[in-house]
C-alpha cells in the first residue's frame, strides 16, 4: 500500500505472448479492477480472439515484411495462411519500400513429384534465404545489407493462378505482367 492506496507491480509472461490483448474474460458484475482469482471466484473465459497471424486477411490484402513471413511460415506455421497459400499458385510481387523499384515472381509445380505446395512453398524460400529466394538480383542486394530484405521488402499477391498451372503458362502471365509494369519498374527483374 502506499497512503491508502493499492500499489500493484505488475509484469507480464512472456509465455501468453500470443494471448495478449485477445483474452476476453467475464469479469462479473463488479466494478472493480482489483478482483481475486481463487476457487470460488472463477473468472470465465468468453472468448479467445483470433490474432492477425492467425487471421488470413484474403489473397487480395496480403502484403507482408520479412518479418511477418518467417513468422507466418517458420516460426508459428499458421494452418489457414498455410491452407490458403498451398492451395494457390500466383503471380506475386516484392516491393522494396525503399527504391520503390519491384520484383514480379510466380509460383508454380515445378515438377511432377513437388509435394503441391504452391504460393506457400515458394515464399517458404524468401523466408529460409532471408529475402532473397535465390534470385539473383535480391541476392545482390542483400549480399551488400543482410538486413536490406527485413528493412525494406514487402510481399503482396497480384493475380491468383490454378494450382495446377504448369510452368510454361505461369512464366508466360509473368511475362505479361513484367511488361504491362514496364521494364523500369520490375527493376528488381534480371529477365
Amino acid at each position: 500500500m502506499i497512503g491508502n492506496k493499492y500499489h500493484y507491480d505488475l509484469s507480464e509472461f512472456e509465455c501468453f505472448e500470443e494471448l495478449k490483448e485477445r483474452v476476453i474474460i467475464d469479469w462479473g458484475k463488479a466494478r472493480n479492477w482489483v478482483q481475486w482469482l481463487n476457487t470460488n471466484n472463477d473468472k470465465n473465459v468468453i472468448e479467445i480472439t483470433p490474432g492477425y497471424d492467425y487471421l488470413f486477411p484474403g489473397y487480395d490484402n496480403v502484403s507482408l515484411t520479412l518479418s511477418e513471413l518467417k513468422n507466418i511460415i517458420i516460426d508459428k506455421e499458421y494452418l489457414t495462411w498455410k491452407q490458403m497459400l498451398s492451395s494457390i499458385n500466383a503471380i506475386y510481387i516484392i516491393s522494396d519500400r525503399k527504391t520503390g523499384k519491384l520484383y514480379v515472381g510466380s509460383s508454380y509445380n515445378r515438377n511432377s513429384s513437388d509435394n503441391k505446395e504452391g504460393l506457400w512453398g515458394r515464399w517458404k524460400e524468401y523466408a529460409n534465404t532471408n529475402g532473397h529466394g535465390k534470385n539473383v538480383v535480391l541476392k545482390k542486394l542483400l549480399d551488400d545489407d543482410p538486413n536490406y530484405a527485413r528493412d525494406n521488402f514487402v510481399w503482396s499477391i497480384l493475380k491468383v493462378l490454378s494450382i495446377n498451372i504448369s510452368e510454361k503458362a505461369a512464366i508466360d502471365i509473368e511475362q505479361r505482367v513484367k511488361n504491362i509494369l514496364g521494364k523500369e519498374a520490375c527493376a528488381l527483374n534480371k529477365n
